[in-house]
């Protein structure tokens, strides 16, 4: 899981905050907490960020959003619906499921009673009798937003991110070519947030294709998505020393050994032993919607193989079972968190669930909320401003090595 490095981005500006259950408890027993800042009033007179809005305009189809960002130069508001992903995951015996008594993991990652509905129409489909309906977050590890061409919007909620770009020419995992780049404000790793139970993330530049795939590794490996695992055939290669040295050396956050999690995030528990070591041999795509089989090897004893094989998933599920045993590197918050959502979906969601809600703003600062002006205005104090500040990382090259032979 993606845990080392929970540092904030920006660091908050008042640090005389914190949660407190000081409200009683809700009918089902829990507490809620709430914001206690104390002497926050008394840092706020003293605060020397100040600003005024001055004007703001909105923007609504494709074309007059990409004009706004390339004429104001400057990132977007994007209010937009959130949606759940539909899925149909087969079940019968063969994977794991009892179409007599179906059940499913919800978006919660609660495993509840279903009834069986109509498999979709692909041939993959055509042995299996009954289907389970699973609503999942419509944000893949990629870090793209995307909806089913073919299935319904179900509405889950609202969200607020920011546009800082567009590329005519992405093409994303479901099909879609073309959309926006957005900078978004969650955190990549494992564990249910926002609807996710796993999340992912690139830089702008990938999603502008400015940097190869093998690049963006450098900075935005997602070791915990399966997309980026190494495959081997058998435990022997998978624990080889050619293995060990290609792990020891890589900048990518290259993933071979797993452990089993198996949280019930996604499928009910039981699909793995916490005790071993497992290694991904294969993954195959299923059907044409985004389901694929991972198959693993690990050593049940006596240096002998043993083979596994999960249900059809889709990767990010994929994700709650298995996870790194190690993350030698993870994704850098200061240059990830950007994702990438197709024309596709953006219209698909204004047309279907309401007009997103898109915004430049004019805004003016004073003088004295710039460091900069610090010994012109002693009223204020700017020693909170100075915690949350930190130099902005950006892409480095390498200085090209000569090679002289007399040396």
């Amino acid at each position: 899981m993606q845990t080392p490095n929970t540092k904030a981005v920006i660091p908050g500006y008042w640090e005389g905050c914190e949660y407190v259950t000081t409200l009683p408890p809700t009918p089902e027993g829990k507490f809620k907490a709430e914001r206690n800042c104390t002497g926050l009033m008394e840092v706020r007179k003293k605060n020397p960020l100040s600003y005024k809005v001055t004007g703001m305009k909105a923007h609504y189809g494709r074309a007059d959003i990409k004009k706004a960002l390339v004429e104001l130069d400057k990132t977007l508001s994007l209010g937009i619906q959130i949606a759940f992903a539909s899925w149909f995951q087969p079940c019968d015996k063969r994977y794991h499921c009892d179409p007599k008594n179906p059940t499913v993991v919800d978006h919660t990652g609660t495993l509840v009673a279903t009834q069986c509905v109509p498999c979709p129409t692909e041939r993959v489909f055509a042995t299996v009798d009954c289907c389970v309906f699973a609503q999942k977050a419509m944000v893949s590890m990629q870090g793209e937003w995307y909806m089913q061409a073919t299935e319904p919007l179900i509405t889950e909620g609202g969200h607020a991110v920011s546009i800082v770009g567009y590329n005519d020419h992405y093409r994303d995992e479901h099909g879609s070519t073309g959309g926006f780049i957005l900078r978004n404000s969650w955190k990549d790793g494992l564990g249910t947030s926002h609807g996710l139970k796993a999340r992912g993330s690139h830089t702008a530049a990938y999603y502008a294709q400015l940097l190869s795939p093998a690049d963006e590794s450098q900075f935005c490996p997602n070791p915990n998505s399966p997309r980026n695992w190494n495959a081997c055939g058998d435990v022997k290669a998978c624990k080889s020393k050619m293995t060990e040295m290609t792990v020891a050396v890589a900048t990518d956050g290259t993933v071979v050994t797993l452990k089993c999690q198996d949280g019930g995030n996604a499928i009910p528990k039981g699909n793995c032993d916490p005790s071993k070591d497992y290694y991904l041999v294969n993954k195959t795509g299923w059907d044409q919607q985004g389901l694929y089989t991972t198959c693993y090897v690990y050593d049940k004893g006596n240096e002998t193989d043993a083979f596994m094989c999960l249900p059809p998933l889709t990767l990010d599920d994929v994700a709650t079972v298995f996870v790194p045993k190690e993350l030698p590197h993870i994704n850098d918050p200061e240059m990830c968190g950007f994702n990438f959502i197709s024309y596709d979906t953006f219209e698909k969601i204004g047309a279907t669930l309401g007009i997103s809600t898109v915004s430049s703003f004019d805004v003016e600062w004073t003088k004295c909320s710039y460091l900069v002006n610090e010994e012109q205005c002693p009223n204020y104090d700017y020693s909170y401003l100075k915690k949350a500040m930190m130099p902005l990382k950006v892409p480095y090259e390498k200085p090209t090595v000569w090679y002289t032979p007399n040396e």
